[in-house]
């Protein structure tokens, strides 16, 4: 405590007893009347003028050592509280807990994520990727593009953790040799959604030229006219040569040079999240059960996500240019 704390105090004290009140104090030494009755109020009691022990522990980390921590943690690969707790001993030569590291990281407003999967991208397809997005296309162009793709959604067993009594175990979870799923495809652009279909889990490019005829050309085409721009990935069924010269022979556009490794830059992707996330919590336990189930989600996607996911293409495209090529974050 410093000698002028102190001497306050006592200032305080003696001005008390001579009768001033604490708005007089105010008024001619400037003293907060709050620290007034405060000091006052602990002489009446007895306790006398000095600091109170502190409560507790002192802290473990000082102001340096949180800012090393935070350093460990903010690093791409910070890992777990354990491997922070044992960077940090090697760093600094201090050992702290697990819980020390947690306590810091809500401290300092950090909390542990799992990190977004995306593709390793070799040079090649950075510089096709760039390329790509660097071509002259409008906003109104991106309007116009479907984004389709496939996805295998997989049966949910209930949760993998249970609450129970210390001395109890919790119930065996059932599992199956082969996961139980469902194959879908589907689009979206900011005009709406397509309609969701039922796919075979593999498809020869024959198949799907096929499919593309009888099934997603007559629905695109019911849905949005022919003022659409088809888009897709390169999946081998897609890119098989029946499939381009089919598509070629189409009155409507479709996006030819699709850069690979890029479901970052397709919105389809974040629908499909967003599909997975209403699944949650539904209680579906055969294949035909969840195909009902993810064709009621799907319907009832609002347009304003459909018309977001859509109008979002552009951004992409700047993102990927700022990236020069490199994954972005969608």
């Amino acid at each position: 405590m410093a000698e002028s704390d102190y001497a306050q105090r006592v200032l305080i004290v003696e001005l008390r007893k001579r009768g001033l009140s604490p708005t007089e104090i105010l008024q001619q030494y400037r003293i907060a009347k709050s620290q007034t009755k405060k000091w006052w109020g602990r002489w009446c009691r007895g306790v006398g003028l000095d600091d109170l022990p502190r409560g507790g522990r002192p802290e473990k980390l000082s102001r340096r050592g949180k800012a090393k921590l935070r350093a460990l943690l903010k690093r791409k690969k910070g890992g777990s509280t354990r491997k922070v707790a044992a960077d940090f001993f090697s760093n600094t030569g201090v050992r702290i807990s697990k819980s020390t590291v947690s306590r810091v990281a809500s401290q300092l407003g950090l909390r542990y994520r799992i990190r977004p999967k995306k593709p390793r991208l070799r040079l090649p397809n950075r510089l096709a990727r760039l390329a790509f997005a660097q071509e002259p296309r409008t906003p109104r162009f991106w309007r116009r593009v479907v984004s389709t793709d496939e996805k295998t959604f997989t049966l949910q067993f209930g949760s993998r953790g249970q609450w129970v009594q210390f001395d109890d175990d919790p119930d065996a979870r059932g599992t199956v040799k082969y996961d139980v799923g469902v194959r879908v495809w589907g689009g979206v652009c900011s005009r709406g959604t397509t309609s969701l279909f039922r796919i075979p889990k593999s498809m020869t490019g024959e198949a799907y030229r096929q499919f593309l005829e009888t099934m997603v050309y007559p629905d695109l085409r019911e849905k949005f006219g022919g003022n659409f721009v088809f888009q897709q990935d390169g999946d081998g069924s897609h890119t098989a040569a029946v499939v381009r010269a089919w598509l070629d022979e189409q009155e409507e556009e479709w996006i030819r040079d699709w850069p690979a490794q890029s479901p970052d830059m397709s919105p389809i992707e974040n629908l499909w999240a967003i599909v997975t996330r209403r699944l949650e919590g539904r209680n579906v336990r055969t294949a035909d059960g969840l195909w009902r189930a993810l064709k009621e989600e799907w319907e009832n996607i609002p347009i304003e996500i459909c018309r977001n996911l859509g109008n979002s293409f552009s951004t992409r495209m700047e993102f990927v240019i700022d990236a020069e090529g490199g994954n972005i974050k969608y």
